[in-house]
């Protein structure tokens, strides 16, 4: 039954929340941001101008008339407040804590800076790193997340403020999530459904990226979405679905190759589905509409990086792909997965147990990962077998399955992150039955929870960590103009890699200190602090070792540094004057 906008604001005028129709606004309305933020960009990008800072208001108010179209104005107006709240906590949080990851600092970051120093992708094709191998990444590399962080850094003046896009998308899916299970009447009560929402949105992958700037999560997210937006009426797909899909699809190229690819095999598998269930004409209707979507994305909203890697290097999907493609992989793999295929891999690093990080090379769904699959695939098939659960999930989560070894990286769970899908899926389809499927639920939800928790925390503690070391940094050298440039990569005793280094080089032009903080490898991608270095301009170096333990500093951190970093926002983010680099 196609709902016409008359309906839909009846039935929100009096059952918003029952109908799922509420929190559907308050997700679309932080989504429609993100949308807004990235689409505003592009189109400053194609007029041969960078990005502004009235462009971030603009997205909030742009995000706003879209909830206003969708429901009625009291309605509307609750969604926005609400959708407004989450903005500001998720602002604050992003600001206050610093990126300790190690591909964040060394050129997620040096994407958003040339960004904000005027470089306009669309126009130039080389945005003039220090380093080769930076520069060629930041040319070519997709960068959705980037540009949305560089709008809201442009109108916040923190680089580190960026990362409320990460927080937002989090936000923004758990709610429409949430709108689809009440929807679809997933779950007893509202408690079950809240729980299930948040098992979904709890991806360790997610939640340990999502204080960074990696990107490998928004992939599962945006693959979240889609299968959402697909099902919150299954019997149509209407003309709000396929805006909303579309937009989806979009956002997936722009943000990274593979979530791009993994956002068409996810439409195919809805497109089988639904042929499968005999809905011929909805199937047509997803492809159609993920083709359009596609194009559009491809030569239009996403020109960079795929049109522009093919005019100056020759393939859409370079440097990964095409004449003089880089191998990425062979120095990432660990020494206990090389000489192995992909199937023995995936299950080594599935039963593996190492700490928590933002991207570890085994083990990366938790250390209770591998039982998470094993109570899974028991409920999926014996659910099957007996005809207790809907063959929907069992077919999702075989589906999820089969993507883990499309590609040979099958135990890099940032890499396979809707591995996530199928202890999910075992535990919705048994929801609304009792007995021992309740307790295996429970199981799974617990342990789903956990494993985000932990994995969140571990990135908040380190993100922390390096927090705590600029602050001190600034109270030894007592340098008010100094910056913290924020990373060297300490190996056995040897530096072996610098921290964004436009942002020095910039602020060296304008005479300003540097603070370097030493870091070593915590792991495969995290960081922490170990030695704070001052450079000055003419070269002099003092050290100054990072305290483990100062209960003085670290109480004068959150009384006097938390306000000071709110108001103090011009530190990284360069004057908006300055020439584009050429």
């Amino acid at each position: 039954m196609k709902d016409t906008a008359e309906n839909i604001k009846t039935n929100v005028a009096g059952r918003g929340a029952e109908d799922g129709l509420y929190p559907l606004a308050i997700g679309c309305y932080l989504l429609t941001v993100l949308v807004c933020c990235y689409a505003g960009a592009v189109f400053l990008f194609a007029c041969g101008e960078s990005v502004k800072p009235w462009l971030f208001p603009f997205a909030l108010v742009s995000g706003g008339i879209a909830v206003r179209l969708m429901v009625d104005r009291r309605d509307a107006q609750k969604a926005i407040v609400i959708g407004l709240l989450t903005v500001a906590v998720s602002l604050v949080v992003a600001t206050l804590l610093d990126d300790s990851s190690s591909d964040g600092i060394i050129y997620h970051q040096e994407m958003i800076v040339h960004i904000l120093n005027g470089w306009n992708p669309f126009t130039t094709y080389i945005a003039g790193s220090a380093d080769p191998d930076l520069e060629l990444l930041v040319a070519h590399y997709a960068k959705g997340i980037e540009i949305m962080a560089a709008v809201v850094a442009r109108c916040t003046g923190r680089i580190e403020s960026g990362k409320l896009v990460n927080l937002l998308l989090l936000a923004g899916t758990y709610f429409v999530v949430y709108a689809v299970m009440v929807r679809r009447a997933v779950g007893r009560s509202r408690m079950s459904i809240v729980m299930l929402s948040l098992l979904l949105v709890a991806n360790p992958v997610g939640m340990g990226q999502c204080l960074t700037y990696y990107n490998d999560f928004a992939g599962y997210y945006m693959m979240l979405l889609l299968v959402a937006v697909c099902g919150y009426a299954p019997a149509s797909f209407s003309l709000r679905q396929c805006l909303a899909a579309g937009a989806v699809i979009v956002m997936a190229a722009a943000v990274k190759f593979t979530a791009f690819f993994y956002c068409g095999v996810t439409v195919g598998a809805i497109m089988l589905w639904q042929t499968l269930s005999g809905r011929r004409a909805v199937a047509m209707r997803v492809g159609v509409t993920a083709f359009v979507a596609a194009l559009a994305a491809v030569t239009m909203l996403c020109y960079h990086p795929y049109i522009t890697n093919y005019l100056h290097a020759g393939h859409p999907c370079y440097p990964l792909m095409g004449e003089g493609a880089i191998d990425i992989m062979t120095g990432n793999t660990p020494e206990v997965f090389r000489g192995h295929n992909r199937f023995y891999n995936f299950w080594r690093s599935l039963f593996s147990v190492t700490m928590p990080a933002v991207a570890p090379g085994a083990g990366g769904f938790g250390p209770a990962g591998s039982i998470m699959l094993i109570i899974a695939g028991g409920v999926l098939v014996a659910g099957t077998m007996t005809r207790r659960i809907k063959p929907i999930y069992s077919y999702a989560a075989l589906w999820a399955f089969g993507a883990c070894f499309v590609f040979e990286q099958s135990w890099w769970a940032r890499y396979i992150p809707f591995f996530w899908l199928i202890p999910c899926c075992a535990a919705i389809s048994v929801d609304r039955l009792g007995g021992c499927w309740r307790a295996l639920r429970l199981s799974l939800v617990v342990l789903g929870l956990f494993s985000g928790a932990i994995y969140f925390a571990s990135t908040f503690y380190r993100d922390l960590q390096l927090t705590y070391a600029r602050y001190y940094a600034y109270r030894l050298v007592g340098d008010d103009t100094a910056v913290i440039n924020g990373g060297l990569l300490i190996e056995d005793g040897e530096i072996i890699s610098r921290g964004v280094l436009s942002v020095e080089r910039h602020l060296n032009e304008h005479g300003k200190s540097i603070i370097d903080i030493a870091v070593a490898r915590h792991s495969s991608s995290d960081v922490v602090p170990v030695a704070i270095s001052s450079f000055y301009s003419d070269d002099s170096k003092v050290e100054l070792y990072f305290p483990s333990s100062r209960r003085k500093e670290i109480r004068e951190f959150f009384i006097h540094s938390i306000p000071s970093r709110l108001l103090r926002l011009n530190n990284f983010v360069p004057s908006a004057d300055e020439e584009s680099p050429q």
